[in-house]
């Protein structure tokens, strides 16, 4: 799929819309997990109120938005978080979230069912009580592990696992996919650290540790036979799909809508993605004074991102034969590493340089 280039997007849809968004709609949070890049905790001061939230909503539909992904802080805070759901359902975008479980309900969850939710997803770190907790706050495993049942039950598809990778669950990410789809999850997401709000280096594993752990994924993944799938928000490069699952995996979750996204702060504040938010110089506007499609339009920071093509990537990049349709991975942790939008993912650029890069996936 190449989608990426602007001439591309404009060829597939007549225009450069916003295809997919990601909404925080709140920075406060009943955890404070060690590896939050969004640095959850307290709300902040003047977060969006629900009329001014499905307005974000109505300017995102009319932008060309095809789905919204509701992040946070913990969604699940605001009382009127299945009231946005269903807003933006009734908009003919589909809904995604992430939430820690501790507040979903069944009375909550039978409301979502009504909804387009295409992904609900509760985080895991571990497969065991100690971990999870460690990370997450003590109590918390059990309580998303009740979740997961009782989201199971009620939802019956689109039930999402939320893992990061850190150094101390690098050898456990096979038994947490086991794991949820034991609980009745049917998509996995594994997320590499994004080295940003609470989480650091301490957390990450070594580039050797990331290959094994990210090989353990897809060998588990074959054994369970179709059982789970990953989601389109899993951030594993497409070089590290083993060959023979390349076919059937690398579109379902190697492509990144990046820069054709916007991200929206619970205070109004808008910027390229999710992993950008709270940089001041990605500010893009804000919704109190500018629609969607103004800031879209307007914002030279965006008409600069989307300039970029595939020939002007560093790195790695310049030399994988992904990089048409991949573009560099996450844009959010390459800027956070090196300062340049131009350079690799930072995962992608360190196996190279440890000189563990596949050479089939190089060009000669």
């Amino acid at each position: 799929m190449k989608l990426i280039t602007t001439e591309n997007m404009r060829s597939f849809f007549g225009d450069e819309p916003v295809i997919s968004a990601s909404v925080r709609v709140t920075k406060g949070c009943n955890l404070r997990c060690r590896h939050c890049y969004a640095n959850g905790g307290a709300c902040l001061k003047n977060e969006l109120k629900t009329d001014e939230m499905k307005k974000v909503l109505k300017d995102l539909s009319e932008a060309g938005c095809l789905s919204v992904f509701f992040t946070g802080g913990e969604p699940f805070l605001r009382n009127d978080i299945t009231d946005i759901f269903k807003t933006t359902s009734d908009l003919g975008m589909s809904v995604m979230t992430s939430t820690n479980g501790i507040l979903v309900t069944e009375e909550r969850l039978k409301e979502v069912k009504k909804t387009n939710m295409k992904l609900f997803q509760i985080s895991l770190d571990s497969s065991t009580k100690n971990y999870h907790d460690f990370i997450r706050g003590e109590g918390s495993f059990d309580k998303a592990i009740s979740a997961l049942r009782m989201t199971s039950r009620i939802l019956g598809k689109n039930i999402g696992v939320g893992t990061v990778l850190m150094k101390n669950n690098s050898k456990d990410i096979g038994n947490i996919m086991k794991l949820a789809t034991d609980l009745g999850a049917d998509n996995f997401a594994l997320n590499i650290l994004l080295k940003s709000g609470r989480a650091n280096i301490k957390l990450d594993p070594t580039t050797k540790e990331k290959i094994e752990a990210i090989r353990d994924v897809f060998r588990t993944f074959k054994e369970l036979k179709g059982k789970i799938k990953f989601t389109n928000n899993t951030t594993i490069p497409p070089f590290l799909i083993p060959p023979e699952l390349r076919d059937e995996l690398y579109e379902k979750f190697c492509f990144c809508s990046f820069p054709y996204l916007l991200a929206v702060e619970s205070d109004g504040n808008v910027a390229p993605c999710d992993g950008f938010l709270g940089l001041k110089n990605f500010e893009l506007g804000n919704v109190r004074k500018d629609s969607i499609n103004e800031i879209w339009e307007k914002s030279k920071m965006m008409k600069k991102i989307r300039s970029i093509k595939p020939a002007d990537m560093k790195g790695v990049c310049a030399k994988c034969i992904f990089k048409e349709s991949c573009m560099g991975g996450c844009r959010a942790a390459a800027y956070l590493e090196y300062k340049d939008m131009k350079m690799p993912d930072p995962v992608c650029q360190h196996i190279y340089e440890a000189g563990l890069f596949p050479k089939d996936c190089l060009k000669s």
